[in-house]
C-alpha cells in the first residue's frame, strides 16, 4: 500500500510538528524532572483502583470492538470483529468490566466511582468521536481509547489523593 506524495508530505509536517514540540519544553517540565501521575499515588487501596482500572480499559474495549460498527471492511479489527461470537464475547466482556468496576467501588467508593466514571466519559467519547471522524472503529482508535482510558484514570485517581 503506498501513500501519496501529499500524504508523505503531511505525515513528515506531523511528525516535525510534534517532534520539535516536545524538544522545546523546558526541562522542568519534561518527564526527567516530574514525575508521572501513577507515582503521585502512595495509597495501596488506590494503587489497587488504578492497576483494575487498567483490566476495565481493555474490558471496555473488546466491548467496543465487538459492540460499534467497524470503520473498515480489512484489517485485524475487522476480522476480529467478524468472526467473534458476538454476544458471548459481549456478555462476558460486560461480566468482566462491572465485576472491576465492583472491585474498584469496594477499594473506595469515591475514588473508584470516579475512576470507573472517567472510564465511561472516554469510553462514551471514544465511540461518538470515532463514529462522526470515521465511520467506526479501528484497531488505532481501540489503541488510542485504551491510553486516554488508563491514563484518565490514572490522572482521576491521583487527583483523588491530593484532594484528599
Amino acid at each position: 500500500m503506498s501513500s501519496s506524495p501529499s500524504e508523505n508530505g503531511l505525515r513528515r509536517a506531523s511528525f516535525k510538528c510534534i517532534f520539535t514540540s516536545a524538544s522545546s519544553f523546558p526541562k522542568s517540565v519534561t518527564a526527567e524532572r516530574n514525575p508521572a501521575a501513577f507515582s503521585e499515588i502512595s495509597e495501596k487501596h488506590l494503587l489497587r483502583i488504578v492497576c483494575a482500572g487498567f483490566f476495565l480499559s481493555r474490558s471496555l474495549s473488546g466491548i467496543g470492538v465487538v459492540t460499534f460498527p467497524s470503520a473498515k471492511k480489512e484489517g485485524m479489527l475487522f476480522q476480529f470483529a467478524d468472526t467473534a461470537r458476538k454476544n458471548l464475547v459481549r456478555s462476558a466482556l460486560c461480566v468482566q468490566a462491572v465485576m472491576c468496576i465492583g472491585f474498584m467501588l469496594w477499594q473506595s467508593l469515591w475514588a473508584g466511582g470516579i475512576a470507573a466514571a472517567v472510564a465511561l466519559g472516554v469510553f462514551a467519547y471514544y465511540y461518538i468521536r470515532s463514529k462522526k471522524e470515521l465511520g467506526g472503529v479501528t484497531g488505532d482508535t481501540a489503541g488510542y481509547f485504551v491510553l486516554l482510558c488508563e491514563a484518565g484514570m490514572v490522572v482521576s485517581t491521583a487527583l483523588m489523593q491530593h484532594l484528599g
